[in-house]
C-alpha cells in the first residue's frame, strides 16, 4: 500500500519479469508496478528498469555495488525520485546554480 502527499492511499502490485535481457540474474532487472495487475491499465503502470543486485551472492559486473534490493525497496527508491529531483532544482536555483551542468566525474 502506498500514501500519497495528499493522504489517500492505494494498493501497488510489484512484479518482476524476465526475458531478453531482464530478469533477477540478467543484465538489468525489469520490474511492473501497478494498482491492477489484470488489466494493467497504461496510465497508471510503471516500468522500471535496474541494475541493482537481488542477493549478496550476486557479483555480476554489471550490477551496482550496493546492498542487494527488493522489488518493494526499488518501487519506492523510483517513486521518490520526482521529489528528488525537484529538491535538487530548488537547491541549485537557491544556490545561484541553475547555469551549471554536469553530465560526468570529469566535468566538475
Amino acid at each position: 500500500m502506498r500514501t500519497y502527499a495528499d493522504g489517500h492511499q492505494e494498493i501497488k502490485w510489484v512484479a518482476e519479469l524476465q526475458g531478453g535481457p531482464f530478469g533477477p540474474h540478467q543484465t538489468f532487472r525489469l520490474i511492473v508496478v501497478t494498482p491492477d495487475p489484470v488489466a494493467l491499465p497504461e496510465d497508471r503502470t510503471e516500468d522500471l528498469i535496474s541494475n541493482l543486485r537481488t542477493d549478496e551472492q550476486d557479483t555480476m559486473v554489471w550490477h551496482a555495488k550496493t546492498p542487494p534490493a527488493t522489488l518493494l525497496e526499488i518501487a519506492l527508491l523510483y517513486a521518490r525520485r520526482p521529489r528528488i529531483e525537484q529538491a535538487y532544482r530548488e537547491v541549485k536555483q537557491h544556490l545561484g546554480w541553475t547555469h551549471c551542468q554536469a553530465r560526468s566525474d570529469l566535468a566538475l
